[in-house]
């Protein structure tokens, strides 16, 4: 794809292939790439006793670049930013092992999973700079970023706490809690916190209790009424990456 000022407007515009008369380039070229990969998973479930329950699993995944990955080559306005793809990307690759334990009687029930997931070749957005580190600019008041490859890493855990009196049946108090943690492993940015170490959108850690009473309804059409009041709690979501600012 070739482009070249408007005259009237100043913005690039797609012209005839080849033609790189007053200021035309080539701003996209052809390319065909060919992206494979195997997933699978393999679990377990080992069955202590009639309420103990023990489960494991390893899994592995796969994800091909995206088109925007590959072959992103020009300016943002509203972000300010000049995005470039890489052409040398491979597939993604995840790698993750998890373990729980569930179990269930007549008045509470649980469970605790913990996980690990590591990727190869993970896809992210990077500032491109040159040699000394200083930030290289392709359209001048304009960042510029470019699509890299590393390793990273997440891990975290789930679990569950139900409380479900044998001799109050209809009350029950609810809970579930989630915490994942995500990090960039480029040795570039080992000691950089939230300027790039940490991985964006990792939701915080989370607390999710309720507690509910059953009613039985006398009429024919509601014959079981439920109240609930429940509380949702989230920690600071502050080790956001500050890609933009």
């Amino acid at each position: 794809m070739y482009i070249k000022p408007n005259p009237k407007t100043g913005f690039d515009q797609q012209v005839s292939a080849g033609d790189t008369t007053g200021g035309g380039k080539l701003q996209f070229s052809d390319f065909k790439l060919n992206f494979e990969g195997i997933t699978g998973s393999l679990g377990s479930t080992y069955k202590v006793n009639d309420h103990l329950s023990i489960k494991a699993n390893v899994g592995r995944g796969y994800r091909a670049p995206n088109i925007t990955e590959i072959a992103s080559n020009g300016l943002d306005p509203g972000a300010h930013i000049v995005y470039e793809g890489n052409l040398a990307f491979k597939p993604e690759f995840s790698l993750q092992e998890d373990i729980g334990l569930a179990g269930s009687y007549s008045n509470i029930s649980f469970s605790l999973t913990v996980f690990n997931n590591s990727i190869q070749n993970f896809i992210y957005e990077d500032q491109k700079v040159d040699q000394q580190g200083n930030p290289v600019t392709v359209v001048p008041g304009n960042k510029t970023f470019q699509y890299q490859q590393t390793n990273a890493e997440l891990y975290g855990m789930d679990a569950t706490f139900n409380l479900h009196p044998a001799s109050w049946k209809a009350v029950h108090f609810d809970n579930t809690f989630s915490m994942v943690y995500g990090y960039n492993l480029n040795p570039k940015y080992t000691d950089a916190g939230t300027q790039g170490r940490y991985l964006p959108f990792i939701p915080p850690p989370r607390l999710l209790s309720g507690v509910a009473y059953d009613m039985s309804g006398k009429g024919a059409i509601l014959k079981l009424v439920t109240l609930k009041v429940q509380g949702d709690f989230n920690e600071a979501q502050n080790r956001y990456l500050g890609l933009y600012h």
